[in-house]
């Protein structure tokens, strides 16, 4: 795999973008899959996309076009992709009243009001095995490995790739939700390896933190959430930091090197020290639950290890691209997660936006400069996120660049120390008392997250549709540096796209 740059192809007719083949596939396959989305009740629909992608690809092979083989063919597959991972995923709606319900406990999440939200697999209703995983809320205590016997009622979802509430259940496998009577504990189960790491960890960081500063500890180092609490997740999220709580770049990017560092420190051969990434990463999207996040920072900070070892120049559209790919073929539905969704556009809009906002700021000296890199990395991060939030939560962080200049690296700094501390507690818990002083600081983050979510319009409301969000955001894209258009052209598009903008607004 190259990662060098593209380069514009010398010819007569200048192209519209670098020619980045991992890029084309990439987006291709996620046209594909939104294509196979939105034909997926239509059976003439989806044969008639599938067919004409499919002469599209041989067409475009017979004629020698390049580029156009690479979109048809990876747009037929994408379409193939999302029928086979929508049907497996479906279940029949269908609903059941006083049912007699049993499971067994496999996640906890924290739902505010003396309420938690119940992940139940090994699911049965009145007897009768049922396929996929159930949420129940509960001001029951349960806990993970408890196998439960509920009194209630069951509905099972049909999933909507397009609704956020119903994608948000599929993530983690969940096809019913349980209205829960009465709920009994009939015993417990063992715990699997990775939920013991996950339930140790819990029980070390929260006997020797505290339970706020140990459920912050928590959700920074692995994004559980479960024992968080619900002001202050609303307080982060308010202040416009909750990206901290789930695990993507920055956590597998500090990881990473730390793990590397200490290797070349100790005079191992890049070869070997990046294998031990790999294999360190890999452990750790089994205990976080490989979120969309956490793989696509993974196959990013490999490709960079792999550009470094063979002296290459890294070209983070590739590596960004590759990573969708990969994400996109173990799991088409990923297209339609707003982690995933939003993960992608915050290093896209890093990469086509940084440079040209960075250069916004003239300094002079080690701190202004470092200050000024901070805001346009958070600047730029933004630009794709903004129609992103506005559509899904319907809300905008005023002071999320304040915010972040400080957070950031205030957090970097303790998530350095946290990952081997909280992974030596792990191993021998007397050595948990390290953990004592990072108590104040990660108070200190809630703190610091509560101040900036109280200042005056800290949350504003502009909730927009998603047509305003897609068309914003291919806006954004289009005058972006990735387009070798001429500014004249860009600006007349910019232009229509504002008034296309104003239309979906007001109608």
């Amino acid at each position: 795999m190259e990662f060098a740059r593209g380069k514009r192809a010398v010819g007569k007719r200048p192209e519209i973008l670098n020619y980045r083949p991992v890029a084309y596939v990439a987006a291709a396959l996620a046209a594909g899959i939104l294509c196979g989305a939105l034909f997926r009740s239509s059976g003439v629909g989806m044969i008639c996309s599938l067919a004409l992608t499919f002469v599209a690809s041989v067409l475009a092979f017979i004629g020698k076009r390049r580029v156009a083989r690479i979109v048809a063919s990876a747009m037929f597959i994408g379409i193939i992709l999302f029928f086979v991972s929508f049907n497996i995923g479906s279940v029949t709606p269908g609903y059941v009243e006083n049912a007699y319900i049993e499971g067994r406990v496999s996640a906890v999440a924290s739902y505010g009001d003396g309420y938690n939200l119940y992940t139940l697999e090994n699911l049965s209703v009145n007897g009768e095995a049922v396929a996929k995983k159930a949420s129940v809320k509960s001001s029951e205590t349960l806990e993970t490995g408890d196998i439960v016997a509920i009194y209630g009622s069951i509905e099972s979802f049909e999933l909507d790739p397009f609704d956020s509430y119903s994608m948000s259940y599929y993530r983690k496998g969940v096809r019913h939700i349980v209205e829960a009577r009465a709920v009994n504990v009939t015993g417990s189960s063992d715990l699997g390896l990775f939920e013991l790491i996950r339930v140790t960890l819990a029980d070390r960081f929260t006997t020797y933190m505290g339970d706020d500063a140990g459920a912050l500890a928590l959700g920074l180092t692995v994004g559980d959430k479960a024992f968080l609490d619900y002001d202050t997740e609303e307080a982060v999220r308010a202040s416009g930091l909750s990206h901290l709580l789930a695990v993507s770049g920055l956590h597998v990017g500090f990881l990473s090197g730390i793990v590397y560092f200490v290797l070349r420190l100790l005079r191992r051969p890049k070869t070997s020290a990046m294998l031990a990434v790999a294999l360190i990463l890999l452990g750790y999207g089994f205990v976080t639950g490989f979120p969309a996040g956490v793989v696509r920072a993974a196959v990013t900070c490999l490709c960079f290890l792999y550009a470094l070892r063979k002296e290459e120049r890294f070209d983070s559209v590739n590596a960004l691209s590759l990573s969708v790919i990969i994400l996109l073929v173990a799991a088409p539905m990923s297209l339609f997660d707003i982690g995933f969704l939003m993960s992608v556009a915050a290093v896209l809009g890093i990469t086509a936006f940084y440079s040209v906002i960075r250069k916004c700021f003239f300094t002079d000296g080690k701190f202004s400069s470092f200050l000024a890199s901070s805001v346009a990395v958070s600047l730029s991060a933004n630009t794709l996120l903004i129609g992103i939030s506005a559509s899904v939560f319907g809300t905008f962080a005023l002071y999320f660049v304040i915010a972040n200049v400080i957070a950031v690296p205030y957090v970097s700094f303790i998530y350095f120390f946290l990952v081997p501390l909280g992974l030596l507690a792990l191993i021998i818990p007397p050595l948990g008392y390290l953990l004592v002083p990072f108590k104040y600081l990660l108070l200190g983050f809630i703190y610091f997250s509560q101040f900036i979510s109280a200042l005056p319009f800290a949350t504003l409301e502009i909730g927009v549709s998603s047509a305003v969000a897609a068309v914003y955001s291919a806006a954004m894209l289009f005058v972006s540096k990735f387009n070798l258009l001429s500014n004249k052209i860009k600006a007349v598009y910019a232009a229509v796209s504002a008034f296309v903008i104003v239309l979906l607004i007001v109608l």
